[in-house]
């Protein structure tokens, strides 16, 4: 993988979990401040930032996901291949894996690891056309799983 993908999956993982420590170093904050009864400005301050940790790796996963997208319309564009205007992921997915196949590559991407990035396509679009709650594999999870179907990409 280049180091440019390498750094920016990275850079992701970190940001997610430095949000998800502050968020929750916030809410003990919330817990320990809590007298008989918080006042509703600050329960509902608590009540947000324990929903915000509840939908970090969601908005982190999409952020991959979406990163991702954009390297594989890099390599394509690359390759001098015009996929029109809006191909979907999986398309983007499909043809990378067969344009790359073509190189004959010493280390090829792994049909488990195709399998699991278009798992993680079927999530975003469940999740983005409302089908579906969470359910993303953890940020560190996913990054390996796209780390491995980039790993010998340009």
């Amino acid at each position: 993988m280049s180091h440019a993908h390498k750094d920016e999956f990275e850079r992701i993982r970190l940001e997610h979990d430095v949000v998800v420590s502050f968020l929750t170093s916030e809410v003990r904050k919330s817990q320990k401040a809590k007298s008989s009864k918080l006042p509703l400005s600050k329960q509902a301050l608590q009540d947000n930032l324990e929903a915000s940790i509840a939908t970090a790796n969601d908005a982190y996963a999409l952020l991959l996901m979406a990163t991702s997208e954009g390297f594989m319309r890099a390599y394509i564009d690359s390759l001098g291949i015009n996929l029109g205007k809006e191909p979907k992921l999986r398309m983007l997915i499909d043809k990378c894996c067969k344009e790359f196949k073509k190189t004959n590559p010493q280390i090829p991407i792994y049909s488990e690891t195709i399998r699991q990035v278009r798992d993680l396509c079927v999530q975003r679009n469940e999740y983005a056309h409302g089908h579906r709650l969470g359910g993303f594999p953890s940020i560190g999870s996913m990054v390996t799983t796209l780390g491995r179907f980039f790993d010998q990409l340009p």
